[in-house]
C-alpha cells in the first residue's frame, strides 16, 4: 500500500531552496586580516546554509531508496526525464553567460561537473541516481547499524581525502564528477534511515540544539584554521563530508520530520507547490545573481530576498508552459 505523503518533506525542500540562496547571497569569508563583526557574522550565516545540499540529497534518498516497486528500465526513464534535460539545458545556458562562453574550457569543466559552480549538483545528482538501484538493493539486505557505518564510511572517507590533499597540496583535489557523488551516497542512506526508524512521536527539541550547537561552532573553528595552518583549511570544515556539516544536516533533517506542524504545513497547497518548484529555484537563482553582480559587482546578502522571489516567480512560469517545464525537472 502507497504511504501517505509526509507534508515535512516539501517543508524540508522548501527551507534548503531558501537555504541554498543565503549561502549564494552571503559571500565568502574575509581575508585574515579583517576578521571583525562582518566576518563572524558571515561564517555564522554559512554555516547555517551548509546543510541545504545535503537536505536535498537526504530527502531523495527517504523517497527513492527501499522497496522495489518499480522495474529498473522505468526507474531510469523516470530519471532521466527529470534530470538529462535540466542539465543539458543549463549546462549550455550557464556556459553562454559566463565569462568563458562555449569554449573549449567546456570539456575540462564538465569533467569536474562544474561548467559553472552551482551545477556540480546536477552532475553528481545524475551519478546518484544511475547507483540507487544499487542502493536500495543494499538498503534492503542490511540491517540499520550497517547502514550508518556504510554511510559514515562513504562520508568520512571524503572528509579524510581531502583533508590529506589540503595538508600535503594546500588545495583541495580535482575530481572527476562522478567521485563526487560518493558522499551523498551515505546520505541519501541516512536519509532513508532516519526517514523509515524515527518515532513521530519523539520531541524535535533536542535535534533542533544538537543543530544549533554544530552551526556555533563553526566560526571559532574556521578562525582557528586560518590563524594558525591557513591555506584555506578553514574550507575544510564546509564541505558536505565536514563531521559539522553532517551532524548538522541530519539534526535539522530529524527536527523537522519530529514537527508536528511542519507535517500539517506541507501538505498545505502553498508549500507542495514551493516543493516542486525548489529544483527550480536551485538552477535559476545563480543567473539572477549574475545579473546583480553586473550592477554591483558583489553578492551583498539583501540580494536575497529578491533573487528568492525572482527565482521563485520564474520557477512557476516556467512550470506553467508544457514542453518547457522539463527545463526544471517538471
Amino acid at each position: 500500500m502507497k504511504r501517505p505523503w509526509d507534508g515535512s518533506l516539501d517543508v524540508l525542500r522548501a527551507g534548503a531552496a531558501v537555504l541554498v540562496v543565503l549561502l549564494h547571497c552571503s559571500g565568502s569569508l574575509r581575508p585574515l586580516a579583517e576578521f571583525g563583526p562582518e566576518w563572524w557574522g558571515t561564517a555564522l550565516l554559512q554555516a547555517f546554509t551548509r546543510s541545504a545540499v545535503p537536505l536535498f540529497v537526504m530527502i531523495s534518498g527517504a523517497l527513492l531508496i527501499g522497496p522495489e516497486t518499480e522495474n529498473l528500465a522505468a526507474f531510469y526513464r523516470r530519471r532521466a526525464s527529470r534530470i538529462l534535460v535540466p542539465l543539458i539545458f543549463w549546462t549550455l545556458f550557464y556556459q553562454l553567460i559566463s565569462t568563458r562562453g562555449l569554449s573549449g574550457r567546456i570539456v575540462a569543466t564538465i569533467y569536474g561537473g562544474t561548467p559553472y559552480p552551482h551545477l556540480w549538483y546536477l552532475y553528481m545528482l545524475l551519478c546518484l541516481y544511475f547507483v540507487l538501484p544499487a542502493v536500495s538493493a543494499a538498503y534492503r539486505s542490511m540491517n540499520r547499524g550497517w547502514l550508518v557505518l556504510l554511510s559514515l564510511g562513504l562520508i568520512g572517507s571524503t572528509f579524510l581525502s581531502y583533508a590529506y590533499n589540503l595538508l600535503v597540496f594546500h588545495r583541495f583535489p580535482v575530481l572527476f564528477f562522478p567521485l563526487k557523488t560518493i558522499p551523498f551516497i551515505g546520505y541519501a542512506l541516512i536519509g532513508k534511515v532516519l526517514y523509515d526508524a524515527l518515532p513521530r512521536t519523539r520531541s524535535s527539541a533536542p535535534f533542533w540544539l544538537a543543530g544549533a550547537i554544530c552551526v556555533t561552532a563553526y566560526p571559532p573553528l574556521a578562525a582557528a584554521c586560518r590563524s594558525t595552518t591557513g591555506f584555506g583549511s578553514y574550507a575544510l570544515w564546509q564541505t558536505p563530508a565536514s563531521p559539522l556539516v553532517l551532524l548538522e544536516s541530519t539534526a535539522f533533517f530529524s527536527a523537522v520530520l519530529l514537527l508536528p506542524a511542519a507535517r500539517r504545513l506541507g501538505l498545505t497547497r502553498g508549500f507542495r507547490l514551493l516543493g516542486q518548484l525548489s529544483f527550480g529555484v536551485y538552477l535559476i537563482h545563480p543567473f539572477l545573481i549574475w545579473l546583480l553582480k553586473q550592477c554591483w559587482k558583489t553578492a551583498p546578502l539583501w540580494y536575497a530576498g529578491p533573487v528568492l522571489l525572482l527565482s521563485l516567480a520564474a520557477a512557476f512560469g516556467i512550470s506553467r508552459v508544457p514542453g518547457v517545464r522539463k527545463i526544471i525537472g517538471l
